[in-house]
């Protein structure tokens, strides 16, 4: 059986949770990839803790190609065997993964999720690519043969950015100078730099795309500040857009309540 077996039911995208993950999944979403393999998985900084949870949503059947010809198939469940390349990263606390459920296996008609936590250490910042060994188990509906399809998702990765704390202002261009804290609890404080007065907005998004707030942003010439007020956050990880006239900035941070 072909890769479309696996390929039109995974779902992946980037959630925070303390120590074990909590599967989510939209209310009316169909299974997919989210994110695809252009979006990819969230960015890590040097020296902050990371996390990200890929979260399976497994239908109950699918059509999949066997000989070349179309068949009905009825998915038993999917299991996460391993997910490699995390222990390429140097870390001062190691890249691991867990699931919910405990062992990794998701019936079909069900969200799971395996959770990715670790701190990158100084000097790692890179490109580091992660595999997603799965199993498949299912059954060819017309026929009621068993069919056990191995999948690897070879096409994600962890981009490791330098340390916010030393990245430099370049005077021409605006840019994202820092996030503080992060992980946080009750506020963030986004530090910006723009070289001109420009219109200019911030939106931040959850991790499934939704804009949690937008605001209209009246920076001056130079370093700026503004605070994102988390009390209606849960807890997960976020992306910021920072648009400075036809600019768009990007960074993220977690919520951790």
């Amino acid at each position: 059986m072909k890769k479309l077996l696996l390929a039109s039911f995974l779902t992946l995208s980037a959630t925070f949770v303390n120590a074990q993950c909590t599967p989510e999944w939209p209310s009316g979403g169909g299974a997919g990839i989210v994110p695809d393999s252009a979006t990819n998985l969230p960015s890590a900084y040097e020296l902050m803790p990371y996390s990200a949870t890929v979260n399976f949503k497994v239908p109950l059947d699918t059509v999949a190609s066997l000989g070349g010809f179309p068949v009905a198939v009825t998915i038993e469940n999917i299991t996460v065997t391993d997910v490699t390349g995390l222990s390429a990263i140097p870390s001062s606390v190691p890249f691991t993964y867990t699931t919910n459920p405990a062992n990794g296996t998701f019936p079909g008609n069900s969200i799971g999720c395996a959770l990715i936590t670790g701190t990158p250490a100084a000097g790692s910042s890179g490109v580091y690519n992660i595999q997603f060994s799965v199993t498949a188990n299912a059954v060819i509906t017309q026929l009621g043969t068993p069919v056990e399809q191995p999948y690897t998702i070879d096409y994600y990765k962890i981009v490791v950015q330098p340390d916010l704390s030393v990245q430099m202002i370049n005077g021409n261009e605006a840019s994202i100078t820092s996030v503080t804290p992060n992980p946080a609890i009750h506020s963030v404080a986004l530090k910006y730099y723009t070289p001109v007065v420009v219109p200019s907005r911030l939106i931040v998004y959850n991790t499934m795309g939704q804009a949690m707030s937008e605001t209209t942003l009246n920076p001056s010439v130079g370093l700026n500040n503004f605070n994102i007020d988390l009390t209606e956050y849960p807890a997960g990880n976020y992306f910021v857009g920072l648009f400075v006239g036809d600019r768009k900035l990007t960074t993220t941070f977690t919520v951790n309540k």
